[in-house]
């Protein structure tokens, strides 16, 4: 589980977790992913979940951590403010993205899960990574 703005997101199939260090800004590329980082000997490709959802921007990435996955052979680290505890939740305990969510989180959600307190809505790493918006 992962929090971005005081929200509760999930991402699926993370291959590591790190703080961003050396990302190198990039000035022809979008925003949400205006950066490149070097992994293990990789590039990677650096995006701002946070801005690619709609919401301001971290004010110091410093403060932030990636979330590395891997999509089509190729590495990408989402940067969002914080990382919580792993859950093991059933498939069979989520729940449709309800109507009422904010359109950029239906844009780049799969499903919900209803926690004890809060919402998490689980994001679609392949719509984050393709959408018109790139």
């Amino acid at each position: 589980m992962c929090h971005l703005q005081n929200r509760r997101a999930a991402v699926l199939h993370v291959r590591d977790i790190l703080k961003p260090e050396d990302i190198a800004f990039v000035s022809l590329v979008p925003p949400q992913g205006q950066r490149f980082d070097n992994l293990c000997g990789r590039i990677v490709t650096v995006i701002n979940v946070r801005i690619r959802l709609g919401l301001p921007a971290q004010d110091d990435l410093a403060e932030t951590v990636g979330v590395t996955v891997e999509n089509n052979n190729e590495l990408y680290t989402l940067i969002v403010d914080d990382i919580g505890e792993v859950l093991a939740l059933s498939p069979d305990a989520s729940e449709k993205v309800p109507c009422t969510l904010k359109p950029q989180w239906r844009e780049f959600s799969v499903s919900t899960y209803q926690l004890e307190n809060d919402l998490m809505t689980v994001l679609c790493i392949e719509q984050l990574l393709s959408s018109k918006k790139s």
